[in-house]
């Protein structure tokens, strides 16, 4: 049997680039939707930020807001936050507009997500290597692939959005959930914050 006694010998300490760069990717995201003060529309009444958020997830009818305000408010009657996220997450009989979700279902989609996974831990370890401009550009590529996964749902057969009723498709003249100017659709973006 051989005996072997090493003794390491420190010749770098980058434990405060490490944690640095720790701190650094903390401070770090990327953002996919329609930021609000970028997203104006023809029509002045609404922002294709208030109307993805509309789609998302649903609206009530008038009858039943004015009813919810006559009696529940004024009494501080409110839904309990595991309702209403209920209600956000599946939708509801109730509303008028059923939920059609857009972007966290298209970014968690399978064959969406993992490309996106892969760019972020790319950026992770460029920048735990102290190299921040391949990080900065890995963390770009996740938000543009976040952004194209985002702008496809609106025609991915997965999205699995209630048709439109007759009446809309009617008075729009088409079928296409969701689709009318494209407005909404190519407001979608990424930000990257630091």
């Amino acid at each position: 049997m051989f005996r072997f006694r090493v003794t390491p010998k420190v010749t770098m300490d980058r434990t405060a680039a490490v944690l640095g760069s720790f701190k650094d990717l903390q401070k770090m995201k990327v953002y996919v939707g329609i930021p609000e003060a970028k997203s104006a529309r023809k029509d002045p009444g609404i922002t294709n930020a208030q109307l993805a958020f509309l789609h998302t997830h649903g609206t009530r009818q008038v009858s039943m807001r004015l009813e919810m305000l006559r009696t529940q408010l004024k009494k501080k009657v409110t839904y309990s936050a595991a309702h209403g996220m209920y209600i956000l997450a599946h939708g509801s009989a109730l509303y008028h507009v059923p939920p059609r979700p857009i972007i966290e279902p298209a970014l968690m989609a399978a064959g969406n997500r993992e490309p996106i996974e892969q760019e972020l831990k790319l950026a992770a370890s460029a920048l735990l290597a102290g190299d921040k401009p391949t990080a900065l550009a890995h963390m770009n590529r996740a938000g543009m692939m976040g952004q194209n996964s985002a702008r496809s749902w609106f025609h991915d057969p997965r999205n699995n959005w209630p048709p439109n009723a007759p009446s809309t498709i009617k008075a729009k003249g088409s079928d296409k959930v969701l689709i009318d100017t494209v407005q909404m659709l190519r407001a979608i973006t990424y930000v990257l914050k630091r």
